[in-house]
């Protein structure tokens, strides 16, 4: 489960102050060099969000994509190295001394610690926000500060900004529990099956595909510690049947799957059956977009 989070959750946005045009705008000769420069260059994500809040507005979408697009790309390479720092034991030592709800500015703020001050500094400072997951601290693209720049890219671009930052915001899984509410899900399920039909050719395609996967197979049977069957009753839970009737009121085929199940619980008084089991099963490869 840590490594779903962290490549989706670590498939991930940005640490920004706001895209604002430097004093002296670059002519647009020497703005395309300074982009094919910054692109092709090897580049710290720093860089990349710097060029980024002074320049992104004044550049063509679809270069303004492929910039957002870059940096995401760096900031994901630089995962499985951030990771191996922060799991250094002193460091998750000196981590122990937050609130697991704290956030990086609350971290730095009342950091002691010099050495890992330095860390959590950069750690910002390179568009990473730092999470709990399973007793221990671990880093992720800060995909919320992504936000910002949505009026200047593509439309699938901004659509994919929006469910990588509700991930980075609060993952809907965290030590095999649901952290979200049952309707939350259903939204980001619904939110990101439009994504797949309406942009199928969006260079985050694969990366939505997956996240769908993990929310659709949630949304059917919950987590193994917030299951959608109570495990001695194998009966439905409540507000997952709640959350059922009022997705079937929409559309698309999560919607289409999830009206049919229904008929399916009702005949079975809402008990996890040999046919709804049978019917979940179905259902679940029917919704499955990564086949």
């Amino acid at each position: 489960m840590k490594r779903i989070v962290i490549s989706f959750i670590i498939i991930a946005l940005l640490s920004i102050a706001g895209c604002t045009e430097t004093s002296q705008t670059p002519s647009p000769k020497d703005l395309q060099s300074d982009f094919q420069k910054i692109m092709n260059e090897k580049t710290s994500p720093q860089e990349l969000m710097d060029f980024a809040n002074n320049h992104i507005s004044v550049l063509p979408k679809e270069s303004a994509s492929r910039l957002v697009l870059r940096l995401e790309s760096i900031q994901r390479e630089q995962i499985e190295a951030r990771t191996d720092t922060l799991l250094k034991p002193d460091t998750q030592t000196a981590l122990q001394q937050f609130d697991f709800n704290s956030s990086l500015d609350e971290m730095i703020a009342s950091a002691r610690d010099e050495k890992l001050l330095v860390i959590l500094k950069e750690t910002k400072a390179n568009g990473f926000k730092i999470i709990p997951l399973e007793g221990n601290y671990y880093p992720i693209i800060d995909y919320e500060q992504y936000q910002i720049y949505q009026p200047y890219v593509n439309e699938d671009i901004k659509a994919y900004i929006d469910i990588a930052a509700s991930e980075s915001t609060q993952a809907c899984l965290n030590d095999a529990a649901m952290t979200i509410t049952w309707p939350e899900l259903a939204r980001r399920a619904l939110r990101s099956e439009k994504f797949i039909t309406q942009y199928p050719d969006s260079a985050r395609i694969d990366d939505v595909r997956q996240q769908h996967d993990i929310y659709v197979t949630t949304y059917l049977y919950g987590a193994n510690n917030t299951p959608a069957f109570d495990y001695d009753t194998k009966i439905l839970n409540q507000k997952a049947r709640q959350s059922y009737y009022e997705t079937a009121k929409s559309s698309g085929q999560i919607a289409e799957v999830i009206k049919q199940y229904l008929t399916v619980l009702e005949k079975n008084q809402y008990k996890r059956t040999p046919e709804v089991e049978q019917y979940l099963k179905d259902a679940e490869k029917t919704l499955q977009s990564t086949k």
